[in-house]
Order: structure tokens, then sequence, then C-alpha cells
């Protein structure tokens, strides 16, 4: 995504990201509900993911600096909160979420761990980051989604190991 924009900005073009807020209604019509702009002023990073919230949609990304951002938007499209969470020592990138009914859970890759949390509508911790088990040392993570259930959270992602030991390089 990064390369992209670079490269969309150096024809001159701006880049905005954002969410259009449709519905189905029982005509099989869509209805626009609204829009909404992601403020990115710490630059465009890695995309991030969205979740339906009852009556309000829930956006995770990971700008430049690694941090994790969390919005909240309304159906019509007005913003509800746009905070910076999780552990500020973890650079974040390719975070997913979920409403499990009372909270947001956030599943994020790291340099070299997975992180899991969950946090309030507020964007305080209910669980703060928590390593995933079972990452072996040095492995390097990606594309992790999580899921909610009624059982509990389902995470799916990659881990990444040296194909070569000692080599941040390479990996199968």
């Amino acid at each position: 995504m990064t390369g992209s924009v670079a490269w969309m900005q150096s024809l001159g073009c701006t880049v905005a990201l954002g969410l259009i807020l449709v519905a189905h209604s029982s005509s099989a019509q869509l209805e626009y509900l609204g829009a909404a702009k992601l403020p990115f002023s710490s630059g465009v990073g890695t995309l991030g993911d969205m979740s339906f919230g009852g009556d309000e949609f829930g956006v995770i990304y990971s700008p430049l600096d690694n941090s994790l951002r969390l919005y909240r938007f309304s159906l019509a499209g007005s913003t509800l909160l746009d905070r910076t969470i999780g552990n500020p020592a973890s650079a974040y990138y390719e975070p997913s979420l979920c409403w499990d009914g009372a909270n947001y859970a956030i599943a994020s890759s790291t340099i070299n761990q997975a992180e899991f949390m969950t946090v309030d509508e507020a964007g305080d911790p209910v669980v703060p980051p928590t390593g995933l088990p079972g990452i072996p040392f040095g492995g390097r993570t990606a594309a992790f989604r999580i899921r909610c259930t009624a059982a509990g959270y389902s995470i799916f992602g990659l881990v990444l190991t040296p194909s070569v030991p000692g080599s941040s390089l390479y990996y199968t």
C-alpha cells in the first residue's frame, strides 16, 4: 500500500482514504447513509480493518509511525473516536479488528511478534496488548485476521521463520 500511495503522490494525486456507508433496504435498493474521511495525519502506512458494532463502525489502522489508530464512526459518518492505542514500544502493521458485542478485539503483526488486545468504546484497554503464544523467537508475523465468535476469538495469520539461522532477510 505504501508504495502505491507514493506512486500516486508522485503523479500529483492527493490520497484520501475513507468510508462510504450504505444500507440494504427491503426494496433491494442501497441507501446512502454518509461518508467519512479517515484523518490519517501520520501518513498512510498499512491498511487495517473495519468492523460493524451495531450502530457504528470501528476502523483500525497503522500509520507510518507504526502506532495503532482506532477510529469509530456513526452510521451517518460522523467521527465518534480518533485515538492512538496499543503498546508505544511495538511497531504495528496489518492490524485486524472485530466487535464482540461489548468491546473491540484487535490482533496485529509487529516486527517479531503478534499481539492481541481488547479495548472499550473509548479506546481504553480491557485486555492490554499481549503477545500471542506459539510464535517462534526470531520469526516474523503477517496478515493476522481476527474474528469474534460466541466461544471467543479466532485469530489466523502467517508466521515466517528464517531459512538461514541468524538471517533477518530471507524467510520461507
